[in-house]
């Protein structure tokens, strides 16, 4: 009965991440976004939607750790600035497992999908 438990479970999981990553999604198997959604990077960044708003995600690419996310309404800007010499800043990524001296910090914009009331305005 346990091990009949057990295999049901890892297989939802497995059937579970499967569905979150595959072709339709926005991540990659590592579970930050495609390629496709990255817009910027770096210590500096600005990024301002356009006429569709969505999902700001802001990751390390070495680590594969995100950082933040945000939810962006249409024509909104988002910000981020920081010193890479900052004590404080490398410190924090530190407590979260990111190695300040190897890491790549990337922007990503996935936009929310258009629904048929948004597609009829």
């Amino acid at each position: 009965m346990k091990t009949s438990l057990l295999i049901a479970l890892v297989l939802t999981i497995l059937i579970g991440g499967c569905a979150i990553t595959g072709s339709g999604s926005a991540f990659d198997s590592d579970g930050i976004p495609k390629q496709q959604y990255y817009v910027g990077g770096g210590f500096s960044v600005e990024y301002s939607t356009q006429e569709t708003g969505g999902t700001i995600i802001f990751a390390d690419k070495v680590s594969k750790k995100t950082l933040m996310t945000k939810t962006m309404t249409p024509n909104e800007t988002f910000e981020f600035s920081q010193s890479p010499t900052s004590a404080d800043f490398a410190t924090g990524l530190k407590n979260v497992g990111i190695d300040p001296a190897n890491m790549k910090l990337s922007l990503y914009f996935i936009p929310h999908k258009k629904t048929a009331v948004d597609k009829a305005k």
